[in-house]
């Protein structure tokens, strides 16, 4: 088996996205593996569709085994979302890192992980950040002092994204062969259409705006959309019960931002309110979703440090021969139903069972789905 695997959101599934599936094909690859946020994602929202569906759209269109990137790994930073896919890649067993990048070059892509995972680096990382700039802003800067030719390559959000993979591959030492396909069609976040293929963030609006989006996705999806919306009064709730103390715990908060999330939760009556009272020059939107969600959700910061199981959410034929395979040789439990679920893993299957409970409640489905939810098997 020539095993390849990719890192998506799959939010929802589109043209684009099966395009890279092809490709990964037209490159060799026998088997595909996806390592797939489940029901919330690294925007700091929820996702459009439910994890089940989106990985039977993803199974429809060329990937053969799909598995869940806990909420905790992808609710969070560039970097510890590829280290979690990356760590669950290696322990299934995949060959080849396949994704999607706007400059395509992969000698490029790893040079910068070898530049930006120096001590010389961080160094200067730290400097400037200490100047009150944005991180990536900083990171941008840090590395135009090492590497001026190098730097306006990682003001593009998917090659960022790459230079974050390889530093996980490279970090745990896996046997994973990096490979990048160029973005085709439109860029990331993009707002016009090219042919039949629109950016996710683009597509999202569109289904928001209840418009005809078949065209766009190879796969039909057949249950009502979910967005941030749908939670804005439980979100504005949860927060308003937090102390200063409390939201100092949440990750990513640092060097008193606790305090100004803490003031603008008392003056906000909406998210975008509440978004919009906490940026400034040095915390992005992004940042703040994020760290929003995970108040939300009840993470706190180093509740975990990795994946601790591999979760299947769907397989076809291939996809059985890639989970046989790993019977013997896959590095971390392999979570097919409740009851493999053990207790040395449970801690964190049940901080996403939580999850997938309150993202239930935008349609008020039931509770414990986590435990009775089939995979999709094609």
């Amino acid at each position: 088996m020539n095993v390849f695997g990719t890192i998506a959101e799959y939010n929802p599934f589109h043209n684009g996205h099966k395009y890279h599936l092809d490709e990964m094909r037209t490159s060799g690859a026998t088997h595909i593996v996806v390592a797939m946020s489940g029901n919330f994602v690294q925007r700091g929202e929820c996702a459009v569709y439910p994890k089940h569906y989106r990985a039977k759209a993803a199974l429809e269109n060329g990937a053969d085994l799909v598995i869940e990137i806990p909420s905790y790994f992808s609710v969070s930073t560039a970097e510890t979302f590829a280290m979690a896919g990356i760590t669950l890649l290696d322990a299934i067993g995949v060959n080849t890192l396949s994704f999607g990048s706007e400059c395509g070059d992969i000698d490029k892509i790893k040079k910068i992980a070898e530049k930006v995972s120096t001590d010389d680096f961080e160094k200067i990382l730290s400097e400037k950040l200490s100047c009150g700039r944005t991180y990536a802003a900083s990171f941008e800067e840090a590395l135009r002092e090492i590497s001026e030719d190098l730097a306006d390559i990682i003001k593009k959000p998917n090659n960022i994204l790459g230079v974050e993979y390889v530093k996980a591959i490279n970090k745990i030492n896996s046997k994973i062969i990096p490979t990048t396909i160029k973005r085709a069609f439109v860029e990331h976040d993009d707002e016009t259409v090219k042919d039949d293929f629109i950016s996710a963030s683009q597509l999202r609006q569109l289904i928001k705006n209840a418009e005809d989006v078949v065209k766009f996705m190879p796969s039909s999806i057949n249950t009502q959309p979910r967005f941030i919306e749908q939670f804005e009064d439980m979100i504005l709730y949860k927060l308003r019960t937090m102390s200063v103390e409390d939201i100092s715990r949440l990750p990513d908060v640092s060097e008193g931002l606790e305090n100004r999330i803490y003031s603008a939760i008392k003056d906000s009556r909406s998210l975008q309110e509440l978004f919009d009272n906490i940026k400034s020059k040095r915390y992005t939107h992004a940042r703040i979703r994020r760290i929003i969600m995970s108040a939300f959700l009840g993470f706190e910061k180093n509740m975990f440090s990795k994946p601790e199981y591999i979760r299947v959410l769907g397989f076809n034929e291939k996809g059985r021969e890639i989970l046989r395979a790993a019977r013997n040789t896959a590095k971390l439990p392999v979570i097919m139903r409740y009851s493999d679920v053990t207790d040395d893993i449970r801690g964190l299957f049940d901080i996403e069972s939580r999850c997938t409970d309150i993202y239930s409640l935008a349609t008020g489905d039931v509770c414990s789905k986590e435990m009775t939810d089939n995979i999709v098997i094609l």
